[in-house]
């Protein structure tokens, strides 16, 4: 008898009420909770009761829009004979018992939707706002909306004029001693930005920003001149960095006129200048400038952008970060 082995890349349609055997491959050495919880349910059947799920707000680097997502491979089981439900276990280590099918699934897993969030997002990144108790109605700009666990929308406001301020001569101070004490790093560890975490209720919008705009009625944003619009979408959560490849190293800075031909044959939208460094060589640095591209859900804007980034003989910089996103970019990766 002869046969041939046949591989298929395909996704399973994986449902709630499906059954399951957990059978997973070796024994946790992460922790005595964990190896405790896989030798108590190895060969054990359940039921699929639910998924896991993550909350997105605005400006996701993945390029979705505000919402719940399914996180791929999170499964919610109930064993047979138990009324507890066990959370956020990996479904890589079950076996599914029931009928499923295969699916074609033209989006990445991380984009699946499960629903909208639960609490309305009230204000958006860049929209002028005061705190609802302050008296003299001072203005703040909001400079960053994050959903906490429990779905609880939390609003970052940056600091105001008088507080930065008041910070950097506090930074100078620190940093005149520490060059009178001959400290090696004086000046060059300024401190972060003191800003302030509110909920939707402390906070009235006073102006709605071209950010809050997008996501609500994309009509009404308004932009200077062609450059502060190709300079907006340039931002993280708008748009994402393409990359080329050259031998083993990917590539992700062209030449100039490099860049206009990736746009010209659509494989980009807009070109934005690199930042400089002296003296420092950068492995992957070919060019001058970066390509970006829409993400896939503002895809309706991207003609538009294109041609406006091609009319402009001078593109604009890269979109600058301060000291703290760049930390928090690092630690999300």
């Amino acid at each position: 008898m002869t046969g041939m082995i046949l591989r298929i890349d395909a996704c399973l349609k994986v449902e709630v009420d499906m059954k399951v055997y957990y059978d997973c491959p070796h024994m946790s050495g992460e922790s005595f909770k964990a190896d405790a919880f896989f030798r108590k349910y190895k060969g054990a059947y359940g039921t699929i009761v639910g998924f896991s799920t993550e909350y997105v707000g605005p400006l996701d680097s993945k390029g979705r829009l505000p919402g719940t997502y399914y996180r791929p491979g999170g499964i919610d089981v109930q064993f047979d004979g138990e009324d507890e439900v066990h959370t956020g276990l990996n479904i890589d280590h079950f076996v599914l018992m029931s009928p499923t099918s295969t699916v074609d699934l033209d989006i990445p897993l991380t984009h699946q939707l499960a629903g909208d969030l639960p609490n309305p997002i009230r204000f958006y990144p860049g929209d002028v706002v005061c705190k609802t108790d302050d008296l003299l109605r001072a203005q703040r700009i909001v400079e960053r909306v994050s959903v906490n666990d429990d779905g609880k929308l939390v609003y970052t406001l940056a600091e105001t004029v008088d507080d930065r301020t008041a910070r950097e001569k506090e930074d100078e101070e620190r940093n005149q001693k520490a060059r009178e004490d001959g400290h090696m790093f004086a000046g060059l560890m300024p401190s972060f930005a003191r800003t302030e975490h509110c909920s939707g209720e402390q906070l009235e919008l006073i102006t709605a920003g071209n950010i809050h705009w997008l996501y609500v009625d994309s009509s009404k944003m308004q932009f200077g001149s062609p450059e502060d619009e190709v300079h907006f979408w340039a931002r993280d959560g708008l748009s994402k960095t393409v990359y080329g490849e050259s031998g083993m190293v990917p590539v992700w800075e062209f030449p100039f006129e490099k860049a206009r031909q990736m746009l010209e044959a659509g494989n980009g939208d807009i070109i934005v200048r690199s930042h400089e460094f002296e003296n420092v060589k950068i492995v992957g640095k070919s060019g001058d400038h970066q390509v970006r591209r829409l993400h896939a859900c503002f895809g309706e804007h991207r003609d538009r952008v294109r041609t406006l980034a091609l009319g402009l003989e001078t593109p604009p910089g890269e979109a600058e970060r301060s000291m703290e996103d760049l930390t928090r970019a690092m630690m999300e990766e």
